[in-house]
């Protein structure tokens, strides 16, 4: 008999796209947009994943003008890569 998929599956299939794409990112310098909610507004931003702080749970980017962003995980929404 199959496995049933649950919506928490789906979440943790989602982040694991995600951080793999960062990853990779991370790896070979490519430039990512993020989507995320700030103050209950949503933005985007692009730039390059720098460094994952997992005891603060954030992700630092240096966006495309050379300043750095810092990212709750919760607030991302979306990322992909710019080709």
């Amino acid at each position: 008999m199959g496995r049933l998929d649950t919506k928490q599956d789906g979440i943790y299939h989602y982040l694991f796209e995600n951080n793999s794409l960062i990853y990779e990112a991370m790896e070979y310098n490519w430039h990512l947009t993020f989507e995320f909610k700030s103050e209950d507004i949503n933005k985007t931003i692009t730039g390059t994943a720098i460094f994952i702080d997992y005891q603060k749970d954030e992700l630092h980017v240096r966006k495309l003008n050379g300043l750095y962003q810092h990212l709750s995980f919760n607030a991302i929404n979306k990322v992909y890569r710019n080709r």
